[in-house]
């Protein structure tokens, strides 16, 4: 016996679950403290067989406590696999790593630097009671004196917080 039917079905390939993620912008930035980066940290998310992942969520970690960013949970990953994220810098300066890490457990790092401002330094001051020298007597003669510092820092903070 003989059947003579067709059948006709539709049928999706969807990507697999979200296997990897690439930096492709972000790492390597300073900027001042306090101060949003100048790129975005940014990323492709990948499956297990270089497809692009539509969907889900990236976690971004960074340090609790010294150099860091301002808190970041996570974002979502766009249909084109890429997620993006603008971040700013904490009030800490130094170098620190940011974690971006997908649930399966992949991760990508991006390395950062919160600097200094440039109104930050040390000034030498001589005693109230002396005057500086001249400028055309030599640095190691300017240092034979006593000496003071004025350590001059300015640290940029959030402006939800009361005025004293």
């Amino acid at each position: 016996m003989r059947i003579a039917a067709s059948a006709s079905f539709s049928l999706t390939n969807n990507p697999d679950v979200a296997f990897q993620i690439v930096p492709t912008a972000g790492s390597g930035q300073s900027t001042t403290i306090t101060t949003a980066f100048a790129t975005p940290l940014q990323a492709i998310v990948f499956d297990q067989f270089g497809n692009p992942v539509n969907g889900g969520t990236v976690t971004f970690t960074s340090p609790t406590s010294g150099p860091s960013i301002q808190p970041v949970t996570s974002v979502a990953i766009r249909s084109n696999g890429t997620i993006s994220v603008p971040v700013t810098a904490n009030a800490a300066p130094g170098i620190y790593r940011v974690t971006a890490s997908l649930a399966g457990g992949a991760n990508a790092a991006f390395d950062l630097t919160n600097e200094l401002s440039p109104e930050t330094g040390i000034v030498l001051q001589q005693p109230p009671h002396r005057q500086f020298l001249p400028p055309h007597r030599s640095i190691s003669q300017l240092f034979r004196l006593p000496r003071q510092c004025l350590v001059r820092l300015k640290i940029l903070l959030p402006t939800s917080s009361p005025a004293i």
